[in-house]
C-alpha cells in the first residue's frame, strides 16, 4: 500500500483562502459604511447565487458553513490538479532529454 501524501499546492491555496475568509470577516466586523456586512459572503460568492433561498435568518449560519467547506474542497481539487499538471509537465520535459 502506498503512502497518502497531502498536495503541497491544494494546502497552499486552502492557507490563502483561511486567510482570505479571516480577513473578510475582521473588515466586516470593523468596517462602518453601507456595503460592510457584504464582504462576510465574499468568500461564498459562488454559492451564494445559487443558495439564496436556504440563506433564511433559520439556516443562515449553518448554509455559510457548508459553503466554505464546499469552497475548500474544490480549491483543495484544484491544487491538486495544478500538482498532476506540474508532474506531468515534469514528465514530458524528462523524456524529451533522454
Amino acid at each position: 500500500m502506498g503512502t497518502k501524501r497531502w498536495s503541497r499546492a491544494g494546502l497552499i491555496l486552502v492557507g490563502l483562502y483561511v486567510l482570505l475568509l479571516v480577513w473578510a470577516w475582521i473588515y466586516a466586523k470593523t468596517c462602518t459604511g453601507t456595503y460592510c456586512g457584504m464582504m462576510v459572503l465574499l468568500p461564498v460568492i459562488p454559492w451564494i447565487m445559487l443558495a439564496d433561498r436556504f440563506l433564511t435568518e433559520k439556516f443562515m449560519m449553518v448554509s455559510y458553513i457548508v459553503m466554505i467547506l464546499l469552497n475548500i474542497g474544490l480549491i483543495y481539487l484544484i491544487g491538486c490538479g495544478f500538482t498532476r499538471v506540474g508532474q506531468w509537465i515534469s514528465r514530458s520535459l524528462n523524456k524529451s532529454r533522454e
